[in-house]
């Protein structure tokens, strides 16, 4: 009698490893079980089988994972944008306050256009962290006339990060919203948007041009958001920061503005406080230059010195945030240059044309503020994590106002705004 043989010890059968090689397509590529080598055997033996699913207790099948929690969160936040392409085509008339004075039924699809591109770009957003700026130009093919909104920012943003990778088409799409509802839709929408930004930040591993992507697209829709419930700015909307809670920093260089050391709160970050002095600096000079604009406007010259006050209230609200942190305020000038693009004031139509200016470039100095209160570091604490967001939704509300005035000097929304 021969001796006993060691058994193997238990585990799935040849039939149903074949089986499972079957199910996967790979028994016709000839890796039968006998041919294997050890090595082959042990890796196939260590199939995970929390990822096997057994159809009708006769085949094994691997199952694909989930999507990630990123993913989720990206699908989140274009639905809100397909919701409001949905709530919107229940609109004749785009409401004033969102296309200006000048504004009316032809203006609809501009406003619907911001939600069109950031569903599209959102069906491309990228899924892995990255933080080198991308240049390059969208993959998607376009047929849309030139004067529809871009895809990507231009200026500062698309200088300061990676906001905007290429946009791809997504099969399947969120269901719609009811048609005629996007005020509400747009207040849920800019609150998702707003959580995902923080959430992406909170992550092990964060994408921080998504993050940044995720606040741009909150900014549009609560501009949106506050044009229609017409609330202005009348409290501050920036954090308020505690005296004396302050640490050095390093001297800023790349603002030309600022020549001098800076301390701010720790969560504050320099970048952050160098953006808020740029702003002030525009806020100075649009206070200023409103005088002009009133002086030489007819129909709008209560208008002009209902923005005059805006700029200046805005102006003192930095001023006072700034010194709370510990910088130096950037002072208003003398006079400003009021015929920069060549075509000094002279009548009504050139005062709208520089109110316009003025109001571009504030916008543009707020999305700067929203893009350093988004990248930069908000610490591990939940304090330190809630101070991060309170700058975050500052710069939000900030860029918002900013882009809400645009519109009533002539601006139309855009996708991005500040860019």
């Amino acid at each position: 009698m021969p001796p006993p043989r060691d058994h193997p010890a238990a585990g799935p059968s040849r039939r149903s490893l074949l089986r499972l090689l079957g199910a996967t397509g790979l028994a016709g590529a000839g890796l039968g079980l006998a041919g294997c080598s050890a090595a082959d055997r042990e890796a196939l033996l260590a199939v995970d089988p929390s990822r096997l699913r057994v159809d009708e207790g006769a085949v094994a099948r691997a199952e694909p994972p989930g999507p990630s929690e990123r993913e989720l969160r990206r699908r989140a936040v274009r639905a809100g944008s397909v919701a409001a392409l949905a709530a919107y085509a229940g609109v004749a008339t785009a409401p004033p306050a969102l296309v200006g004075r000048t504004g009316g039924a032809a203006d609809v699809p501009a406003v619907r256009d911001v939600h069109r591109v950031h569903a599209d770009v959102l069906a491309g957003a990228s899924t892995q962290p990255s933080t080198r700026p991308s240049t390059q130009p969208s993959t998607q093919p376009s047929s849309q006339p030139s004067s529809q909104p871009s895809s990507q920012p231009s200026g500062p943003l698309a200088t300061g990060g990676p906001f905007l990778p290429g946009v791809r088409p997504e099969a399947g799409g969120p269901s719609l919203a009811p048609a005629g509802r996007p005020l509400a839709v747009l207040r849920t929408g800019a609150t998702a948007a707003l959580r995902a930004c923080a959430q992406e930040r909170a992550a092990a591993e964060p994408d921080v041009p998504l993050a940044v992507l995720h606040a741009l697209v909150a900014a549009a829709r609560t501009a949106q958001t506050t044009a229609l419930e017409g609330d202005g700015v009348t409290t501050l909307v920036w954090p308020q920061a505690q005296p004396g809670t302050g640490v050095a920093a390093a001297p800023i260089v790349a603002a030309p503005i600022v020549a001098a050391p800076i301390a701010a709160a720790p969560i504050v970050a320099a970048p952050i406080v160098a953006a808020l002095r740029t702003l002030l600096a525009q806020e100075h000079r649009a206070s200023w230059s409103y005088a002009v604009v009133q002086a030489w406007s007819t129909d709008r010259e209560p208008d002009a010195g209902a923005a005059r006050q805006d700029h200046t209230h805005r102006a003192e609200q930095l001023d006072d945030l700034l010194t709370t942190l510990g910088a130096a305020p950037v002072g208003a000038a003398a006079t400003y240059p009021t015929d920069d693009d060549g075509t000094p004031v002279d009548g009504p139509v050139r005062a709208s044309a520089l109110a316009l200016r003025l109001e571009d470039r504030v916008a543009t100095a707020s999305a700067a503020v929203l893009v350093a209160a988004v990248t930069a570091p908000g610490g591990d604490a939940g304090s330190e994590q809630e101070r991060w967001a309170a700058w975050v939704r500052g710069a939000v509300r900030a860029l918002a106002e900013a882009e809400r005035a645009r519109w009533s000097w002539g601006g139309r929304p855009v996708p991005w705004p500040g860019s």
